[in-house]
């Protein structure tokens, strides 16, 4: 799991994957994805999805996960 936030500061990392609130259901702000910063939870641990993102901007999500886990 990626941890997301909404604090808004230098965020120029390749790491990082910025989503506007009119693109997942339920997101108030402008937030952020980070991908260099994963948790593995328990499957019962999880609820329902707070979201889905689009196409696109889910392989900007990959893209950041294979830059920090060096998949080339």
């Amino acid at each position: 799991m990626a941890r997301v936030t909404s604090v808004d500061r230098d965020r120029s990392l390749p790491s990082y994957v910025a989503l506007e609130p009119d693109e997942v259901d339920g997101l108030p702000e402008r937030s952020f994805v980070i991908c260099h910063n994963l948790h593995t939870l328990p499957k019962a641990a999880l609820r329902a999805p707070a979201g889905r993102l689009r196409p696109g901007r889910m392989l900007q999500v990959e893209d950041a996960l294979r830059y920090v886990l060096d998949l080339g």
